[in-house]
């Protein structure tokens, strides 16, 4: 769905030119000419995860368009972009239940593979939903807790001076949340919180509660 701000105030919510009535996470570059989405598509009878993307036009959106196989099917969900175009994403390569957070590298301009990130990432299972910082000086994810109050949680790690991550730290919210994202300015974090009891819903806070987590050396 789309919305827009007119004079102040919101328009009401709309179907977008390009996506059918299963799409979902949606997620607009930095460059802000392409934006991302998923979305279901049959094949021989069963339905799969693609991920799909439109590009920005003098007139609006383009059509949807497949990125490859190096994304499609059902390899990759969520995606967030840094400035140098590598992709950030949720490996679903090895089927769902195996979420585990994956890198696609532009390489000479072109998405070559699908990787795994490597240590300090994956070290448990259910960790997907990346928000890669434009810079790529820090990282948002969600780790999944089946069990456990909350039953979802948002981590974030950073890039130290030799461009190492550091160790995931958890983002205090006192609340279920997943699904990270950053507005561009860098002044909000927008994460949802979904309860079968109230249902799903956004909310954000300030980016000082990731400021404050950076370490201080």
């Amino acid at each position: 769905m789309v919305t827009k701000l007119i004079d102040g105030v919101w328009t009401g919510p709309v179907s977008t030119s390009f996506a059918g009535n299963f799409s979902f996470e949606p997620f607009v570059t930095p460059d802000n000419k392409r934006i991302y989405f998923q979305t279901g598509k049959d094949s021989l009878g069963q339905m799969l995860m693609y991920t799909m993307y439109a590009e920005r036009t003098e007139n609006g959106w383009s059509e949807e368009k497949n990125p490859g196989e190096v994304f499609n099917p059902m390899k990759t969900m969520h995606i967030s972009m840094a400035n140098n175009g590598n992709i950030y994403t949720t490996d679903i390569s090895g089927g769902m239940g195996s979420e585990s957070l994956g890198i696609i590298k532009m390489v000479n301009g072109k998405y070559e593979k699908l990787e795994k990130l490597g240590d300090p990432f994956n070290m448990t299972s259910n960790q997907q939903h990346p928000w890669i910082s434009p810079d790529e000086s820090y990282i948002l994810f969600t780790i999944r807790r089946p069990g456990q109050d909350p039953v979802s949680v948002l981590f974030c790690s950073f890039k130290d001076k030799k461009g190492e991550w550091t160790d995931p730290v958890e983002l205090k919210l006192g609340m279920d949340a997943g699904q990270p994202y950053v507005s561009y300015d860098g002044k909000y974090l927008f994460f949802s919180i979904g309860n079968p009891r109230i249902g799903s819903d956004i909310y954000w806070v300030s980016t000082k509660i990731i400021k404050e987590l950076r370490p201080k050396k």
